[in-house]
């Protein structure tokens, strides 16, 4: 894991040392161990190695520094911060070349199956000079060419200089685990791993993106689309590839599911057995470290699963580490996470974060999530972040992607109920409702009922504006434009559910899920891994019968039965869902009251044309915000406020 960034001048305009050096001055948090830079002239091919003031103190004496370094000739220029999880020793350095010099790669990610790729690689003659995954990637770019990324099992971003055929190519992993940020005209193309570092460069000046702004509070939607916060900086889309040759952009998807998928000729047995080896295979290849690891254990089904099955695969004690509030006992999961722990083999680290909320920390934290977020759950995953650094953990799994893969919320029941109605399944849909009016409410039941029968009359446009109402006060905004929602309803599934899953997973919650994984893991040098999204075991989710997925009001039936015997029962035949708890509006209205107040009667905040001021500020005095809209304004505030400074520093 680490941080990547670059300026390619397609006029030959040489590369100015002092603009990289400060994006990658910028992203130190993203690879505190090690940094270097590569100077291209794409014409010649003639390149220079740099060194920064953070590089291995190995490397000193070899490469001149970055700092001391007039550049005459360069008009590309590939910069590298580097996290050292897989061949600790200088070999793993970057940017990387092949042994003729002309090929270069910067990698930020992880390629989960380099090991067998070397192997068959050797078989076609290639040799290798390090154990690193970084030299897997760029000779299996060297012998498939932009194919290559079909043979990868990992979480990826990445730009190589293909000296030979004179073009750039890049890619991002498939579901997007890795960031890769970008802004292009026609003169010249600057990357980053995050926002932020583009800015710092000093080539573009900050402005916030004010259609992104007025979708995050009229739509709930943020980090969905190639628009960023940042007016014109983008994003390459998760699936996607690019290259540049003659000063010719282009971006091609190079990943889908394919919604004909079907694995109903296996019999109901071996599906499980078939999803429990994939679950397997991905927990055991994302093990594969050479720093410590260890799993962030919340007690619900999905982190506990990652917990068990890499106890069984270690020969030592797994390091968990888990948060509970005191504050709030609905956000205290101990029980659980005790139903775990009790099975032996673990080496448990809990917290509380009670006493750790302050706003000044909040400030810092928006500016490394370069952008707003729509409640305050991102913020407690960074405090657990930053506890497991402390503890000597470099490399965490999790369990995101879970619940979009298996319908793991509430939410898709609803999408369930109106398959149900359209097939006539009213016998399966009374127990269902049933199930649910034990475990939630006869109201919640209801609801669900009702959510069902509306999307039988409702486009899936309609639906989800209905659903993200409840996050909007419109009356606060200046702009009550109507947007369209950003979606993939061009790729139809066979059934609601699957469709609605396929949703979530590419656009409308996983996208900013994993942004907020990154950029909180990577503020704190951490590494983290997500099992549930090896795209293998992504493939065959969406291939089962939605049954599997749902049935009499269980979630993710088939994880549960593929865990069985592995998990405790406790674990097993739980039904509530907390997500990561956070007690939003304990600290809204308590501990940050006071400086949300200064906030939001603040000067700089009135002069934003975002708001209609007097409504925020009459809805603040008496309280009266849609579900976590108040903790949206207050961080977009502070983004804007922290990138601003960006423009004064450069």
């Amino acid at each position: 894991m680490c941080g990547i960034a670059g300026i390619f001048h397609f006029d030959d305009k040489k590369v100015n040392s002092d603009c990289i050096r400060r994006m990658n001055d910028i992203a130190q948090h993203r690879g505190p161990d090690d940094e270097g830079f590569a100077m291209i002239n794409t014409v010649t091919n003639n390149v220079q190695v740099l060194l920064g003031h953070h590089s291995d103190k190995n490397l000193v004496n070899r490469f001149p520094q970055i700092s001391n370094f007039y550049n005459q000739h360069y008009n590309l220029v590939l910069a590298f911060r580097r996290l050292a999880i897989v061949d600790l020793s200088i070999a793993g350095h970057q940017p990387f070349s092949d042994e003729s010099g002309n090929y270069w790669v910067t990698f930020n990610g992880e390629i989960y199956n380099y090991i067998e790729l070397r192997n068959e690689l050797q078989n076609y003659g290639f040799q290798f000079r390090t154990s690193s995954d970084t030299e897997v990637l760029l000779k299996a770019y060297i012998h498939w060419g932009e194919e290559c990324i079909s043979h990868f099992v990992g979480m990826f971003a990445f730009v190589i200089w293909d000296g030979v055929k004179q073009l750039m190519y890049g890619a991002r992993d498939r579901f997007g685990v890795k960031p890769f940020n970008y802004y292009i005209d026609e003169d010249i193309f600057i990357w980053g791993s995050e926002e932020k570092q583009i800015i710092a460069s000093g080539l573009l000046n900050f402005q916030v993106h004010q259609n992104s702004i007025n979708r995050f509070f009229l739509l709930n939607q943020l980090h969905d689309s190639e628009e960023t916060f940042v007016n014109n900086i983008k994003r390459i889309p998760s699936g996607h590839c690019f290259t540049i040759k003659n000063k010719k952009f282009s971006i091609v998807k190079y990943w889908d599911l394919d919604p004909l998928q079907d694995q109903s000729y296996l019999s109901k047995e071996d599906r499980i057995e078939k999803f429990r080896s994939l679950f397997t295979e991905a927990v055991k290849l994302r093990l594969r470290s050479d720093v410590p690891i260890g799993i962030a254990l919340s007690g619900g089904l999905d982190s506990s699963s990652i917990a068990m099955i890499s106890k069984d695969l270690l020969t030592s004690n797994v390091k968990t580490f888990s948060v509970y509030y005191e504050q709030d006992k609905k956000y205290d999961e101990r029980e659980f996470i005790k139903a775990i722990l009790d099975t032996g083999g673990f080496d448990p680290i809990f917290y509380t974060q009670d006493e750790q909320i302050n706003f000044d920390a909040i400030r810092n934290w928006v500016f490394h999530q370069d952008g707003p977020t729509s409640g305050a759950s991102p913020y407690s995953a960074y405090l657990n972040y930053k506890n497991v650094r402390k503890s000597g953990i470099i490399v965490l799994l999790n369990g995101q992607g879970g619940d979009e893969i298996l319908a793991g919320y509430p939410y898709y029941f609803k999408y369930l109920l109106a398959d149900y109605i359209k097939h006539g399944k009213f016998g399966t849909i009374l127990k269902c409702l049933n199930q649910w009016r034990k475990d939630q409410s006869l109201e919640q039941s209801l609801k669900h009922l009702g959510g069902g029968i509306l999307n039988l009359f409702l486009s899936q446009e309609s639906m989800i504006k209905k659903e993200t109402s409840k996050y909007c006060t419109t009356d606060l905004y200046l702009c009550k434009e109507s947007f369209k929602v950003q979606s993939t309803f061009n790729l139809k599934f066979k059934s609601e559910l699957k469709q609605v899953l396929y949703d979530t997973l590419k656009v409308r919650m996983l996208p900013h899920l994993l942004h907020w994984e990154d950029r909180n893991s990577m503020a704190c040098s951490i590494e983290s891994r997500v099992p549930f999204l090896d795209h293998r075991l992504v493939e065959f989710s969406f291939s089962l019968p939605d049954d599997e997925k749902i049935d009499s009001g269980m979630t993710k039936v088939i994880l549960r039965k593929a865990m069985e015997g592995i998990l405790p029962e406790k674990i097993i035949h739980r039904r509530d869902k907390k997500g990561f708890g956070t007690p939003t509006d304990i600290w809204t209205k308590g501990t940050l009251h006071n400086n949300i107040s200064d906030l939001i009667h603040s000067k700089s905040i009135e002069s934003r044309g975002i708001w209609n001021i007097k409504s925020l500020r009459r809805s603040f005095q008496e309280n009266q915000f849609g579900e976590n809209e108040l903790w949206k304004i207050v961080t977009t505030e502070l983004f804007i406020q922290e990138f601003e400074k960006l423009n004064t520093r450069n």
